[in-house]
C-alpha cells in the first residue's frame, strides 16, 4: 500500500506500507470533531501506530488521545495512552492507559488507570478504577504458551461498591484461555463484614 488516505471535513485517516508475509504498516487517524464521522458522536480523537513483523507474530504499536468523547450516553473527557505488544509467543507487552470522567453502562468514574508490562511469554496487568458507586482494584499475571494456550492468575481483586459495600479476593484464581473455552476461578470473595461469595 503506497498511501491510502480518507478524509470527511476536518477528519483524516492514512494507512501505507506493506501486508504480505512479512508486515510493516503504519497508520494514523486525525478527527479534531467526530461528528464529521459518526453523527452522534461528540470530541475528538487522534491515534497513530504501526503493525510490524510477520502474520504469525505481529507487534502492533499505537499511541491515541482522545477529548471530549461521547455517544449514546457513553463517554469519557479525556483517555490518553500508548501499548506496544507482540501477538507472538516472545513478544513485548507494555500498556499505559489513563482516563479520567468515564460513564459507562450507566456507571461513571473519575479516573480509570490500565498498565501492562513484561512479555507475551510473562508479563503483568493492573487496572484501577474510581468512582463514587463502585470502584475497582485489579492485579494479574499471564503468558501466552507456544499453542496459543493463554494461562493467567487473577491475583488481586477490590471492589468498592456503593450498594454492595467492600469486598476482596481471598485467594488467587486462575484464567485459562483455550480457543474457544475460556474459564475463570472460581473467585472466592469476602466483604467487610465477613459475608462470602464464590463464583464460577
Amino acid at each position: 500500500i503506497d498511501a491510502f488516505e480518507a478524509s470527511s471535513g476536518p477528519s483524516q485517516a492514512q494507512v501505507k506500507g506493506r501486508i504480505g508475509t512479512a508486515l510493516d504498516l503504519s497508520f494514523a487517524v486525525d478527527s479534531p470533531d467526530l461528528a464529521t464521522l459518526i453523527p452522534e458522536a461528540r470530541g475528538s480523537v487522534k491515534a497513530e501506530g504501526s503493525v510490524l513483523g510477520t502474520t504469525e507474530a505481529p507487534q502492533v504499536k499505537l499511541k491515541l488521545a482522545a477529548l471530549g468523547v461521547s455517544i449514546a450516553d457513553q463517554g469519557v473527557a479525556s483517555l490518553s495512552g500508548q501499548a506496544d505488544v507482540g501477538l507472538g509467543a516472545g513478544g513485548r507487552f507494555e500498556i499505559r492507559l489513563d482516563g479520567r470522567d468515564l460513564a459507562a453502562g450507566g456507571l461513571t468514574w473519575q479516573t480509570l488507570e490500565l498498565r501492562g508490562d513484561g512479555a507475551m511469554p510473562d508479563h503483568r496487568l493492573s487496572l484501577i478504577l474510581k468512582g463514587q458507586t463502585l470502584s475497582l482494584d485489579l492485579k494479574a499475571s499471564g503468558a501466552l504458551k507456544a499453542d496459543n494456550v493463554y494461562q493467567g492468575n487473577l491475583g488481586q481483586l477490590d471492589l468498592d461498591s456503593a450498594q454492595a459495600g467492600r469486598w476482596r479476593l481471598q485467594k488467587p484464581a486462575p484464567v485459562l484461555v483455550a480457543q474457544p473455552k475460556v474459564t475463570v476461578g472460581p473467585l472466592c470473595l469476602r466483604d467487610a463484614k465477613g459475608g462470602q461469595a464464590s463464583l464460577g
